[in-house]
C-alpha cells in the first residue's frame, strides 16, 4: 500500500459519461496515470511504477461552472456529451496532462 495523498501531475488514459441513475446528475468519469508527486516546496517526486486513479464529476446546476472550469484546464471546451466514447462528435482527453488532488491515503497497486 502507499499513502497517495496530494497534488499530483497526471496524463489522462481515457474518459466516460455515466447516465445520473441514483445520483443527483449525470457523471464525467476521467481515469488517470500518476505521473510526478507535487511537494509543497515546489519539487516533483516521480511516481515509482504505474499508479491509476479515477475521478468523478458529477454535473449539477450548482457546479457546473466549476467542473467546467476543471475540464477547460485539461483542453475540453465542449459538452459533457462529447466525453462520452461512444459519441459521434466525442472528444478525446486521453493523453492530456494537468494537476489533480488525490485524498484516498492507501491504495492498493494496480
Amino acid at each position: 500500500m502507499a499513502e497517495l495523498t496530494g497534488k499530483f501531475d497526471v496524463e489522462i488514459t481515457g474518459t466516460a459519461l455515466e447516465p445520473q441513475g441514483t445520483r443527483k446528475g449525470p457523471t464525467i468519469v476521467i481515469k488517470f496515470k500518476l505521473l510526478n508527486k507535487l511537494h509543497a516546496d515546489g519539487t516533483k517526486e516521480q511516481m515509482d511504477g504505474d499508479w491509476f486513479r479515477t475521478k468523478w464529476f458529477t454535473l449539477t446546476d450548482k457546479n457546473a461552472q466549476y467542473v467546467a472550469g476543471d475540464l477547460a484546464a485539461l483542453g475540453f471546451v465542449g459538452q459533457p456529451s462529447q466525453l462520452d466514447p461512444d459519441a459521434e462528435n466525442h472528444f478525446d482527453l486521453t493523453g492530456a496532462r494537468g494537476t489533480f488532488y488525490c485524498q484516498q491515503r492507501e491504495y492498493p497497486k494496480h
